[in-house]
Parts: structure tokens; C-alpha cells; sequence
């Protein structure tokens, strides 16, 4: 038997060199498009991943903030929403605070747990008013 210094469950690597003729015509394609947002590769991706997980439409973001706050517009809406709380954990809140205030929403920070520093139920519930809209639990 020989000794292995770790276990591969996440070879890039590996899958690289499985797919490695595709990824690089993919990659090649939308860099000679010019094109790192919203073009035509980004388009038939929406397409082809709308289909895959059984939806009508995808929305593509640049980033997590973007998704958060297209999260707490669509879960919140506009409308006399402005200035009401959005409760996110206090150690991780900062994309959080970024899609309250662009949606006109004020962030409300509560306690972690110390031991897995994930957001705090039991501060979550004791945050929670009527004028509490969401939480964003990362």
C-alpha cells in the first residue's frame, strides 16, 4: 500500500484534464468575444441553465452582492419597503449591508454562535419584529 498525503474529492486537476478540450474552446470563445458579462456565450448559458434546473428564465450576476440584492428585491419589493430591517449575522454581514442599502433597507445585525460562528437562531427569532422583512442568515 502506498502512502497518500490527502484525499482527492475536489481534483480540479483531474476533472481539468478529463474536460480540458472543451474548457479551453469555452474559455478561448468568450475571451475572443470580448464579451465577460451579458454577451452571447453568457446569454446561451442562462438558456442552457434555466433548462437544466426546470425554469423559464435565468438572471446572471456578477457576483454574490448583485444576487443578494436581486434576492431582497424580489423577496421584499419596493414598495413600502424603505427603511425596514433585514436581520444578517454580525460577522458576515457586510455583502448583506450592501444589498440593504441598495434596496432602501437597513441591516439589523445579531449575535453568532461562538462555537460555529454561523448566525445565531435564538438572536434571529429574538430580532425578528413586524418590521423585519427578511433574514439574511450568512
Amino acid at each position: 500500500m502506498t502512502k497518500q498525503d490527502s484525499v482527492p474529492m475536489n481534483d480540479l486537476k483531474r476533472l481539468y484534464q478529463r474536460y480540458q478540450v472543451e474548457i479551453e474552446r469555452e474559455v478561448t470563445s468568450t475571451l475572443r468575444s470580448g464579451w465577460w458579462l451579458n454577451g452571447a456565450m453568457g446569454k446561451k448559458f442562462a438558456a442552457n441553465f434555466a433548462g437544466f434546473i426546470g425554469v423559464s428564465d435565468c438572471v446572471l450576476v456578477a457576483n454574490g452582492t448583485d444576487a443578494l440584492e436581486l434576492a431582497l428585491a424580489a423577496a421584499v419589493g419596493r414598495k413600502g419597503a424603505r427603511g425596514r430591517e433585514v436581520i444578517t449575522a454580525a460577522n458576515a454581514g457586510g455583502y448583506a449591508s450592501c444589498a440593504c442599502w441598495h434596496n432602501d433597507l437597513v441591516p439589523h445585525y445579531v449575535d453568532i454562535d461562538a462555537a460555529s460562528q454561523l448566525i445565531n437562531v435564538s438572536s434571529v427569532l429574538a430580532a425578528a419584529k413586524a418590521s423585519s422583512r427578511a433574514s439574511v442568515p450568512l
